[in-house]
Order: C-alpha cells, then structure tokens, then sequence
C-alpha cells in the first residue's frame, strides 16, 4: 500500500506530500485499491451476500466504494441508515441490527422498506408487529438468540447469558 518514490511516500499513485498541501493533519488515509482487494477476496470465499459494518466506518467516500462493490450495509442506527442510503445502497441491501432501537428508528426503517430489521427481545417484536399492523406493511425480521453460554468473560462486556448482570 504504502511505496516510495524519489524517497517521497505515496499510496496507490499519489502523493501523501501533495495530500499535505490540502488536507489538515490529522486525517486517514485509505487505499481504495487495498479495499476492493479485500472485498473481492472475501467475495470469492463467502460469496455476494455480504453486509459491511457500517460502524466500523462510515466515511461516506467509504460507503460509496462498498456500495459500488455490490455489497450490503449492516447499520446499527438510524444515523447509520441515513448514511447507507445517502451512500446510495439499495434498501434491500440494508440490514438494521443492535439493541435500544426506538420506535422512531424501527418506523423509518420500515418506511423505507430495508431488507431485515433484526431484533434481541420479544418487546421489540411486539413493537415491530404493532407498527407493521399501523401501516398495513409486511416487514421481515431476524431473531438473535442468546444461547445461555458463558464465554468467561469480564462481566460487564459478557453477552449471550441468561443472568442479567448489575452494571453499578
């Protein structure tokens, strides 16, 4: 990724010395040619069906490239969802996952029609079902099931137990 030239650094064929001259330090870098890479990659192993976190980056330039490479985006809010749509992925390439969705959040995502909205409690399925009735609108929705094993882990970021655990 990163190769000198004339003992000047560059990534792919530009200059990080010219990127100085107009952009403020700190900022990041990224290898467009280092992304595609690793997607096709994992294209080749996993098949197409594949969702990229949008938490772990949501540098719209990012998003853009992954949805010009044929993938999904996972997205965890709403703000993310905005983000995935600005970003130009087709809804039915968005899946919208975690915990303390609110009711605003799981209304625009069923609004907008995203492929699966994925939920952790039987309150949230009551409250998907509610809202779906309220708009005539069939919705689908995936389960995560916490299997009561304990991964023997610090306590406060251990999931999948049965035991609720006291944070304070």
């Amino acid at each position: 990724m990163l190769k000198f030239l004339d003992n000047a650094p560059y990534v792919e064929e530009t200059s990080i010395l010219d990127i100085l001259k107009v952009c403020q330090t700190p900022f990041y870098l990224y290898s467009q040619e280092k992304i595609i890479q690793k997607v096709e990659m994992t294209k080749k192993i996993l098949g197409n069906n594949i969702y990229f976190s949008v938490k772990s980056n949501s540098n719209q330039a990012v998003l853009k490239l992954m949805q010009s490479l044929g993938i999904g985006a996972d997205v965890v809010s709403i703000g993310e969802l905005k983000r995935s749509l600005a970003a130009g992925f087709s809804t039915d390439k968005i899946i919208f996952e975690g915990v303390g969705k609110s009711k605003e959040d799981l209304l625009y995502a069923i609004q907008k029609d995203i492929r699966l909205i994925n939920t952790e409690s039987l309150e949230e399925i009551k409250l998907l079902e509610k809202i779906a009735n309220e708009k005539n609108k069939k919705i689908n929705i995936g389960l995560r099931l916490n299997p009561n094993i304990d991964g023997d882990t610090i306590n406060k970021i251990s999931t999948g137990k049965k035991k609720q655990i006291n944070l304070v």
